[in-house]
């Protein structure tokens, strides 16, 4: 059965379970009603879904050719800074390029497991990989608040910063930006904007972090780099 957006939602709605965990009982029983008594025979799991997980932990994984987001949520800033919940998130993390991680049996146990411990819904939230870079950059910041992943190409092969992917990733996480250039922006916007909103919203035209007197776009091009891709997470956050 596909688990389609309309049935995850009504899933949701009749257990307060969370998107991961209803993706998966629609994918194990094949119906909604099943789905539902499925849930409800999970016990502790069913018990702590129905309340409210706003806290957590972003994470993050480098494979040899993809990177990779978490974002993980549980109900408490106490049990989100906790040695278990930590541990469960890097877990899950690892996993995340081996398996659908919304269905597999290896990450519901950790799911479960963590839950047992700390007394808490805990859900996976979202997640994300990232590929077809010549190389990645990654950055977690605020103790798992807030994280980025990148993907760099490389235009012209001259000596570039080795740590140019870490440095866009910090970029990306402290100044929040939207869209990648301004042809995207205008693309899924579908709309012109002035001048400080360019700047404020896209990657390429903000000022870089650590020498304002150029731009994220002039900085690429000194190392001979484009940015193809980012994918930045912040805790209970769009």
């Amino acid at each position: 059965m596909k688990e389609s957006l309309e049935l995850i939602k009504e899933l949701r709605e009749k257990t307060g379970a969370g998107v991961m965990d209803c993706k998966s009982a629609l994918k194990r029983t094949g119906s909604l009603e099943e789905a539902i008594i499925y849930l409800e025979s999970q016990d502790k799991g069913f018990k702590y879904a129905k309340k409210e997980a706003k806290e957590g932990m972003v994470a993050i994984h480098a494979g040899e050719t993809k990177m990779s987001i978490i974002e993980v949520n549980c109900e408490t800033d106490f049990a989100a800074r906790s040695k278990e919940f930590s541990q469960c998130v890097l877990q899950l993390v690892q996993l995340v390029q081996k398996v659908d991680i919304a269905s597999d049996k290896e990450a519901q146990k950790l799911i479960s497991q963590a839950i047992s411990v700390i007394g808490e819904n805990i859900r996976i939230r979202r997640v994300e990989t990232i590929e077809g870079g010549d190389m990645y950059g990654a950055y977690v910041h605020t103790g798992g608040q807030v994280g980025a992943v990148v993907a760099l190409k490389i235009v012209t092969k001259i000596d570039f910063e080795t740590e140019i992917g870490k440095n866009i990733a910090m970029q990306v996480v402290a100044l929040s930006p939207k869209y990648l250039t301004v042809k995207e922006m205008i693309k899924e916007t579908s709309s012109l904007v002035g001048e400080k909103e360019e700047n404020d919203s896209v990657l390429y035209n903000q000022k870089y972090l650590k020498d304002p007197t150029k731009t994220v776009g002039e900085y690429l091009k000194e190392n001979g780099v484009e940015v193809i891709r980012f994918v930045r997470y912040q805790v209970s956050k769009n």
